[in-house]
């Protein structure tokens, strides 16, 4: 997003255009175009109407900006990104069981030329309720 923004106050000093009235244009553009996620725009979300641009003169699609279809929505696409994500890294579910043991490194700052790794032993517990993994 900065840059892109960057992008656009470059482009209209270089138009000898000001940057606020750039700026300002972009930023409606921005707000008032529909998320690819949650399938709404952000200002729909934020104000729960659609702002008037310039093509406010053509036929508009009647809000269905509520809580529970934007919830749903997300949930879809997310599912969808992961389910992709998976196959391209293709991922493997984990053989890990609640109540088993696992060392996990710890990250630690040191000097150059110094080695110094730090584990620790921790028992894998539940997944957390509301979250989108699967397994």
């Amino acid at each position: 997003m900065n840059h892109v923004l960057k992008d656009c106050v470059q482009t209209a000093s270089l138009e000898g255009q000001p940057w606020k009235t750039s700026v300002r244009d972009f930023l409606l553009h921005y707000r008032t175009t529909p998320h690819s996620t949650t399938g709404v725009a952000p200002s729909e979300l934020l104000l729960g109407r659609q702002l008037r641009t310039n093509l406010h003169i053509l036929p508009t699609r009647p809000s269905a900006c509520t809580d529970a279809t934007v919830r749903a929505h997300v949930h879809a696409r997310q599912s969808q990104i992961k389910t992709y994500t998976d196959i391209k890294r293709a991922a493997k579910l984990s053989a890990l069981r609640p109540g088993d043991r696992v060392c996990v490194r710890i990250p630690t700052h040191v000097k150059k030329k110094q080695v110094e790794i730090q584990f620790a032993v921790y028992s894998v517990g539940t997944k957390r309720p509301g979250h989108i993994y699967s397994g």
